[in-house]
């Protein structure tokens, strides 16, 4: 069964703007600028053709002195509101990539506050992949509909007033170029819905190529790839996966090419009416200046109606990711547990009080009523064979899992009612896995990139021998 989307593009679009006035609105006075330069910039080319034209219909008594007035004032105004329409967009661009980094803090803080069964959870990864990668470009997700929303009203109040002028001309013009402004953007809709309804298959397909792609550029592997001979192995499956993974979008690209023919059809016929309907008017009577105007202004508008398209058919495309991020945010994942805040100054007593256990999908038990205490300040040391439940007994004691039966004291307060951040900060855990991130050493050992003291730092080297 298909799945059928459910998108607000409207309340999306308002979030969004809503961030923008919480954050800086500074924004939309730089909006206001960039749009009234972009909207008075193109119609200086249009202007320009039939005033030089008119002024060179006198032959010889045409003014030298008016036609250097001509040209070079069209080249000062073009270039002062150039100059601000390009000034304003630069300008206000790190703004936009900066409300982008700030939801990718708000996006790392929840990932790593929610319920660790999560992060084990492929198909938990797979089905928020797009909300995921809302964040990852400047030209894509929540950045690229900023910029699109900040740069589409200058054309889209272009388009009109063009509109309006050419239509005033000829009616059909006007309906030829509104046809093939409609079924493009349908066309450009319908691709998209086809695409995002396989996204769970693409984002599948991503994770098993990233894996083979990680395993083969890893030469961590290469020991054991040599010594049992997977070589060919790995080979044949990671060419089966990227097979798999072009048929994907070999599938979607046939279905966008099949639809373009229909786009392609309606310009033809958009064309004709612009151009047989000038030429019309030209052999009844129209004045080679407004000939050429009247060209510039179809030719600018058609150009407009086009990158409006594709502006329209981004904050459409795009914005359905912003809205499976704005989901994936306003989802409870358990990163908020209780209320409680960490322990200060004081060691802890952890009680497991009839505590059983099973992973998340399946069900066989790791624990079944399990009863013990680690009392204030004792060492506890914990060993058994590989698979009896070691690392799972801290996960569970440490918060990262909850326990499927029982409950998990620590000072007499179950762990549940604790704030996820404050029961973390209350753990130091070394697990068998480790992995450096891409900060400092003294960053790294203090778990920290703020106020890092480094004596302690020095201190923790000393003591492990480093």
């Amino acid at each position: 069964m298909e799945e059928k989307i459910n998108y607000p593009l409207g309340k999306t679009i308002k979030r969004m703007l809503k961030n923008i006035t919480a954050t800086n609105k500074k924004i939309y006075l730089f909006f206001v600028i960039f749009t009234i330069a972009a909207v008075v910039y193109p119609f200086f080319s249009v202007a320009l053709p039939k005033v030089l034209i008119n002024e060179l219909s006198f032959g010889d008594k045409a003014s030298f002195e008016n036609i250097l007035i001509i040209v070079f004032g069209y080249f000062l105004l073009t270039a002062i509101f150039g100059y601000v329409k390009s000034y304003v967009l630069n300008y206000s661009s790190p703004m936009l990539t900066l409300l982008r980094i700030d939801y990718i803090r708000d996006m790392t803080d929840k990932m790593v506050s929610f319920d660790y069964k999560y992060a084990e959870d492929a198909g938990f990864g797979e089905e928020n992949e797009r909300a995921f990668r809302a964040c990852n470009s400047n030209n894509n997700g929540v950045e690229g509909v900023y910029h699109k929303l900040f740069e589409t009203p200058a054309i889209f109040i272009t388009t009109i007033v063009f509109v309006v002028f050419v239509g005033m001309l000829n009616i059909w013009i006007l309906v030829g170029l509104v046809i093939n402004l409609l079924v493009t953007l349908l066309i450009n809709k319908g691709v998209h819905q086809y695409t995002y309804k396989n996204k769970k298959t693409l984002a599948h397909s991503e994770r098993k190529n990233y894996y083979y792609y990680r395993t083969t550029h890893d030469f961590g592997f290469g020991k054991d790839i040599r010594v049992y001979n997977f070589k060919n192995r790995i080979l044949d499956n990671y060419n089966k996966e990227i097979e798999g993974y072009v048929a994907i979008h070999k599938k979607i690209k046939n279905k966008e090419y099949a639809l373009g023919f229909i786009a392609l059809f309606t310009l033809l016929i958009s064309d004709i009416l612009t151009y047989g309907i000038l030429i019309y008017k030209t052999a009844n009577g129209m004045s080679i200046a407004d000939f050429s105007m009247y060209i510039a202004a179809v030719a600018s508008l058609s150009l407009m109606l086009k990158t409006l398209i594709q502006d329209l058919t981004t904050i459409y495309v795009e914005g359905q990711y912003v809205h499976d991020f704005y989901n994936f945010m306003d989802t409870d994942y358990g990163e908020k547990g209780g209320n409680i805040k960490a322990i200060a100054d004081d060691t802890l007593e952890i009680e497991f009080k009839d505590v059983s256990f099973k992973y998340p999908k399946t069900e066989k038990y790791i624990f079944k009523n399990l009863n013990f205490k680690i009392n204030k300040g004792e060492k506890l040391a914990i060993v058994g064979i590989n698979g009896a439940g070691k690392t799972t007994l801290v996960k569970l004691m440490t918060g990262l899992f909850d326990a499927t039966e029982g409950d998990i004291l620590i000072n007499g307060v179950s762990i549940k009612e604790f704030d996820k951040k404050s029961l973390y900060s209350m753990f130091s855990v070394v697990f068998q896995e480790v992995n450096i991130i891409a900060y400092t050493i003294s960053e790294n050992i203090a778990c920290s990139s703020l106020d890092v003291d480094n004596e302690r730092v020095w201190e923790a080297l000393e003591k492990v021998g480093l």
